[in-house]
């Protein structure tokens, strides 16, 4: 299944165990522009660090969650360019 991602969904997806798992299942074939990427990173960042600043974990979790999201978003999602599936 081709499916392109838009940044908002991909950030809740990746901050779960069971999400980071979903995009990594071999039928889905998984596509976005770099500015969904730069956006997904920045928002990922952003609340990762909010939910260390509540309490919910300390600043290892933070890194090794940006980390297990970022290697799922640059070994599972294809750049394209918008051209792609703008039709």
């Amino acid at each position: 299944m081709d499916l392109v991602v838009d940044a908002n969904v991909l950030v809740g997806e990746l901050l779960r165990s069971r999400g980071r798992e979903l995009l990594q299942r071999s039928e889905l074939k998984l596509y976005a522009v770099p500015k969904v990427l730069d956006e997904a990173g920045y928002e990922l960042r952003r609340r990762l660090r909010i939910m260390r600043d509540r309490g919910r974990f300390n600043r290892t979790t933070e890194q090794e969650l940006l980390g297990l999201a970022t290697g799922v978003m640059d070994s599972y999602i294809s750049l394209v360019a918008e051209s792609f599936y703008a039709p």
